[in-house]
């Protein structure tokens, strides 16, 4: 118990280590502050662009699985149906020829 040491204090006398008042103008460091802010700012962009660029691969890739990927029976009857469209052939006055695809569009824009 008698191994307990009081603490120092700035108004005691005779103190061996005397306390540094507080000086507001040099407590921050003012190099270490922008440094530290800058390395932030530069990380959060950095990790925001990241976190896009997953965001959108992602994004893309359901995107894919979920539209282009999936056969629907909608779709293979309109692909049918355009198939037969566009394989449908007319007499042009020399023989069976392919209709053009521009015609192919007319066509199918005035259903």
């Amino acid at each position: 118990m008698g191994s307990h040491k009081p603490a120092l204090h700035a108004g005691h006398a005779g103190d061996s280590a005397q306390v540094q008042p507080i000086d507001p103008l040099h407590d921050i460091d003012g190099k270490k502050t922008v440094l530290s802010v800058a390395a932030f700012t530069v990380g959060v962009f950095l990790s925001m662009g990241l976190l896009a660029a997953a965001f959108a691969y992602v994004l893309e890739q359901e995107h894919q699985a979920k539209i282009f990927d999936r056969e629907t029976t909608e779709l293979n009857a309109l692909r049918a149906t355009e198939a037969a469209e566009l394989t449908k052939t007319e007499d042009l006055g020399s023989g069976n020829q392919r209709i053009s695809i521009d015609e192919a569009m007319r066509r199918l824009a005035t259903k």
